[in-house]
């Protein structure tokens, strides 16, 4: 760590420093900032990797003092260089060791005008960087967070975080590129990335004009301070995943994740079998919602798929313009009126609260998108907007906190799904009459996000912006967000997305999930004509949805840490005795344990390093005119992993003091443009950088990441042995031939892959055995079937697991032990075990 000794030798004698004048100021371990005064201007540098980036000239003007000082915060230790800008504030840097991080602080003084401080903190010039030297991956304020990699310097914008990284090569070993990561810290609507501003059309930027930094646009609270965070580390994923960690901690994000994004679930909203908001204002077009639902729970029920939860996308609080007889028939705006039931007793006819018990009274996921001009809320609370309206920011939390109650009280509610936040969020901006340093759309989201957390209640966020996924770090409330289109189809899209949302600590969800072979019911007028025939088009999209690439989407969903909402119709009309589900029950199981619960990794599923950057053998696809939805000339490998504590030894503040054991998987498929490489190979460098050997992840990804994720991280510090997966195929372990793990695995992803998956699976050798798990699920090793793995004490060759499940329900384990076999081309074939779980839902067993 280099830094500056004037102010070393008093911290290794323990002695906390007051705040002093100083010269320079220099800290930082794998990234340097320093400061130095030469004549009256002060100016820095941010060096990491060989790259070194310089303040923007003159951005430091009217320094009259600065002072250096050291303590400790909420976030960990510190060590700060604070300049007083005249009387307009402070700028201070602050860098904490535990991290080797650097948070930018612009401190306004209390009554000082605007314009007076610096408004962009820190502020870099990129006119003196080499050209084609430094690439980044920014994401855009548009709906769903797209992100793009730029090949050019000026070009980095972001309305998230800003990752910078050197330009890679082809060859193999791929050396992790020196990479930094800045971002608001804090203020996240009223504080973004700048760079350049662009030129007239078809000309490059001035470079020399150029501000590369964190601007903040408006005043914090009196006495208050907008934030921003600057990282470096050796490698895309390690800064990404340091830079989720010090997002998290410095708002003590612990995701409040529920059975929202934990248990099986029934979704209907676009493009699902019955995509009712694609059929207009009939809403009977296959039969009334209430009879559907309800014959989809007996089916369900006798085929013993454990749906847990349930998404009437035109539910008691939707009206339909232009209504008719069928369905609504108010003639009034498509969005809320709230409250009640008794709008749509055409619909639901025993009306909500009887419904809701007819389901069982699950979870209940609702859908909101604005409200009518004459919802039920307007004479009660200050309501705003013209057509589609809004609590206003200071009464959003006691409006959605009224509804939210009520709806969860009565009628099951467990998550609120609210939607079009790229529009809603940035029309409360404009309402400024609110408290001091407070901003509109931030007051009026955290509203709803802060409801819902007083009732128990998660929240997904669809079609939010970038700025909003970083804000959701001040609402554990949130816990997942929509990353692509309607049907989740759209692959390529929802890769920058879900490594954003996973970043921060969301989950992501690619929408709902249909299994089914086909359509199987057509949409029809209520004489019998057909209205809308499967595969038909309304308004732009599906009115059945698309069934395809069912494997693929299963794996993803899976995967995501987001819903699992099944998505496929009855095989005919409800009224029809002879109508059943269509759902692939193998597809559907692979998903879940019989309780319901998800079977998934302690991390999304994110892509590797190689795919963003476009080196080590993916193929450089990357260019101004071919950027934005293309990764890996069109090969997608995506990885994650599952952490598992053991099965004894003491615990620390909750964690085990014996280190969790991690499980790898890793999905391949084909999509996009380019060719993609055919001759892929799966190394540890892909792997490994996800965790930080020195501060091993929790199981929960609810958990807020202790690591520092210094270093490049490219090895694993223990033996495994990997395996093609084929969960949908096999069944027996004639089916399976495990390997010793070398450091890399043939993975060829090719157009074979464009509509399924390549998966290989990597498991750690524990006492001289390795668990495979089970063959049947996408994720073989979940955190929810698996509480704890570990060696058997005292017994050599044997290992010990706890489990969780159904009563009664059998659990078939795969292992393989560890011997020179498995260093043999053919590999070893595994060996099964099964499990029976007990009467209180766990079960423990040892084997062989």
């Amino acid at each position: 760590m280099k830094v500056c000794w004037r102010m070393l030798l008093p911290l290794m004698l323990g002695v906390v420093l007051p705040a002093v004048a100083m010269q320079g100021w220099s800290y930082g371990e794998y990234g340097v900032l320093e400061f130095a005064q030469t004549g009256s201007e002060w100016s820095y540098t941010f060096a990491y990797g060989g790259t070194t980036f310089t303040a923007t000239p003159g951005s430091l003007g009217n320094v009259t003092a600065t002072t250096t000082s050291s303590g400790s915060d909420a976030f960990g230790a510190f060590t700060s260089f604070t300049l007083a800008v005249a009387t307009a504030g402070e700028l201070t840097a602050r860098y904490y060791p535990a991290t080797d991080a650097f948070v930018f602080l612009r401190t306004p003084a209390p009554g000082a005008r605007r314009g007076g401080l610096p408004s962009v903190w820190p502020s870099f010039s990129i006119a003196d960087q080499p050209a084609n030297r430094t690439r980044c991956i920014g994401w855009a304020e548009h709906y769903f967070f797209p992100g793009q990699t730029e090949v050019s310097l000026s070009g980095c914008n972001s309305g998230g975080p800003l990752l910078l990284f050197d330009a890679p090569t082809q060859s193999l070993p791929q050396p992790a590129p020196a990479s930094a990561a800045l971002s608001p810290l804090s203020h996240f609507a009223t504080s973004r990335i700048v760079n350049c501003r662009p030129g007239p059309k078809g000309t490059q930027p001035n470079v020399s004009e150029c501000t590369l930094g964190v601007l903040a646009t408006a005043q914090p609270a009196p006495g208050a301070s907008t934030a921003a965070v600057l990282v470096a580390r050796p490698g895309l994923v390690r800064v990404s995943r340091a830079f989720g960690a010090i997002v998290r901690r410095y708002h003590n994000t612990t995701r409040l994740r529920a059975s929202g994004v934990e248990q099986l679930s029934y979704w209907n909203d676009n493009q699902a079998g019955y995509s009712w908001w694609t059929v207009g204002p009939d809403q009977e077009v296959w039969g009334k919602p209430e009879d559907i639902y309800l014959k989809l729970k007996e089916g369900y029920d006798k085929a013993q798929v454990p749906i847990r939860g349930w998404e009437p996308d035109n539910n008691w609080i939707v009206t339909y313009k232009d209504g008719n007889e069928f369905g609504n028939g108010t003639g009034v705006a498509k969005n809320w009126i709230g409250r009640q039931w008794d709008f749509n007793t055409e619909l639901y006819p025993s009306g909500g609260e009887a419904f809701t018990t007819s389901l069982g009274n699950l979870s209940m996921v609702y859908y909101t998108n604005g409200f009518n001009a004459n919802n039920s809320y307007v004479t009660k609370y200050r309501m705003v907007g013209k057509g589609e309206m809004e609590p206003h920011p200071t009464v959003s939390r006691q409006m959605y906190g009224d509804l939210i109650g009520e709806a969860s009280e009565r009628y099951a509610m467990e998550m609120l799904f609210t939607d079009f936040l790229c529009y809603r969020g940035p029309s409360m901006a404009a309402y400024t009459d609110v408290p001091v340093g407070e901003d509109g759309e931030h007051l009026w989201l955290g509203g709803q996000a802060l409801a819902a957390q007083d009732h128990g209640v998660e929240v997904q966020w669809c079609m939010a912006l970038a700025h909003q996924i970083l804000m959701s770090v001040e609402f554990p409330s949130v816990t997942n967000a929509r990353v692509n289109g309607d049907g989740g189809l759209d692959t390529v899209s929802l890769i920058m997305p879900a490594f954003l949302a996973a970043t921060v600590g969301l989950g992501w969800s690619k929408d709902n999930l249909r299994t089914a072979d086909r359509c199987y019911v057509d949409a029809r007028y209520h004489n019998g004509t057909v209205k809308w025939p499967c595969g038909s088009i309304n308004a732009g999209e599906g009115t059945s949805g698309a069934f395809k690439m069912q494997m693929q989407q299963t794996m993803l969903a899976a995967l995501s840490l987001g819903p699992v909402g099944l998505a496929d119709q009855l095989s005919a009309d409800p009224i029809n005795t002879s109508a059943t589900i269509t759902s692939n029950l193998t597809l559907v199981m692979a998903t879940c344990a019989a309780t319901g619960d998800l079977l998934q990794p302690s991390y999304p599923l994110t892509p590797i390093e190689r795919m963003l950057t476009g080196g080590g053998g993916f193929g450089d696809c990357f260019g101004q005119t071919h950027r934005a939805y293309t990764f890996g000339c069109g090969a997608n490998v995506l990885a994650t992993y599952t952490a598992v504590p053991p099965t004894v030894g003491p615990r620390v503040a909750g964690r085990d003091a014996a280190p969790v054991a991690t499980w790898w998987t890793a999905v391949g498929f084909a999509a996009g443009r380019g060719s993609p490489p055919t001759n892929i190979t799966l190394l540890s460098s892909d792997l490994a950088p996800m965790v930080d050997q020195a501060a091993l992840p929790s199981p929960a990804f609810s958990d807020i990441p202790t690591g520092a994720f210094s270093g490049n991280g490219s090895a694993f510090a223990s033996e495994y042995v990997w395996w093609r997966s084929d969960f949908v195929n096999w069944r027996t372990c004639a089916d399976i031939a495990a390997r010793a793990w070398t450091g890399e695995a043939p993975f060829p992803v090719d157009a074979d892959y464009a509509d399924g998956a390549l998966q290989v699976n990597l498991a750690p050798v524990i006492n001289g055995v390795a668990l495979l798990g089970e063959l049947t699920k996408v994720v073989a090793v979940s955190v929810y079937r698996f509480a704890a793995v570990g060696a058997e004490p005292n017994a050599q060759g044997k290992l010990r697991l706890d489990l969780r499940g159904k009563p009664g329900e059998t659990v078939q384990l795969a292992y393989v032990l560890a011997n020179a076999s498995l260093r043999s081309a053919t590999g070893v074939e595994c060996q099964v075990v099964d499990a029976t779980i007990g009467s209180g839902g766990t079960a423990s067993v040892s084997f062989p």
